[in-house]
C-alpha cells in the first residue's frame, strides 16, 4: 500500500469514526433532551401538586375560618335569644295576677329576712311598686321598708344593707332567676335548639 492509500485510509477511517462520533453524540444529546425534558415535566407536575395541595390548605383554613365565625355568631345569636327570654320571664314575673306577685314577693322577703336575721340594723329597701304590695306583710313583720325608686338597680324584690355598709344582701327576681340560670340554661338550649 502506497502512502496515498494509507492516507485514504485513514481518512475515510477519520470520517467513519467521525460520523459515529457524531452520530453518538446526537443520540446522547436527543436522550439527553428527551430525560431533561421528562425530569421537566415530572418537576412542573410535582410543583403543580404542591401548589394545588397548599391552594387546598387554604381553601380548607378559609373554609374553617369560615365555618368558626359562622358557629360564633349562630351562638351570639343563641345567647341572644336565651338573654331575651330570661329578660321576658321577669316581665311575665311582674305582670302576674296580683294575688300571686304577692305570694312571690313574700317568698322573696322571708328568704330576705331569713338569711339576714343576724344582723340586727341594717335597711330593707324595696322598689316603690313592690312595696305597695307588700307593705302591709312587712309591717306584720315589725320590718320598716325604706321604698327605692328604680333605677337603683333593683326591681322587684328586696336588698338589704347593713348600718355599716359592709353587708349587702339581695332577694329579688332577678337574682334568684341568676342563681337558677346555669341549669336553665340547660333546660332553655334543648327546648329552643335541642341540643345539650
Amino acid at each position: 500500500m502506497g502512502h496515498e492509500k494509507l492516507v485514504e485510509a485513514l481518512q475515510a477511517e477519520t470520517a467513519e469514526t467521525a460520523e459515529k462520533i457524531i452520530s453518538d453524540a446526537k443520540k446522547k444529546a436527543d436522550d439527553l433532551i428527551r430525560n431533561a425534558a421528562a425530569d421537566a415535566e415530572k418537576l412542573r407536575e410535582h410543583k403543580l401538586g404542591a401548589i394545588a395541595l397548599e391552594v387546598e390548605r387554604e381553601n380548607t383554613a378559609q373554609k374553617n375560618g369560615l365555618v368558626s365565625s359562622l358557629k360564633g355568631d349562630l351562638n351570639s345569636a343563641k345567647y341572644s335569644l336565651m338573654e331575651e327570654t330570661f329578660s321576658e320571664v321577669l316581665l311575665e314575673i311582674k305582670n302576674l295576677p296580683e294575688e300571686k306577685y304577692r305570694e312571690a314577693l313574700t317568698v322573696l322577703f322571708d328568704s330576705l329576712l331569713h338569711h339576714t336575721r343576724a344582723y340586727e340594723k341594717g335597711n330593707i329597701y324595696v322598689d316603690s311598686n313592690a312595696a305597695q304590695i307588700i307593705n302591709s306583710y312587712a309591717t306584720s313583720k315589725k320590718v320598716d321598708l325604706q321604698k327605692v325608686e328604680p333605677p337603683n338597680n333593683l326591681s322587684s324584690g328586696f336588698l338589704f344593707i347593713s348600718s355599716d355598709e359592709k353587708i349587702k344582701a339581695e332577694s329579688s327576681f332577678g337574682s334568684a332567676l341568676q342563681t337558677l340560670k346555669p341549669n336553665l340554661v340547660i333546660e332553655l338550649k334543648e327546648l329552643l335548639f335541642g341540643e345539650l
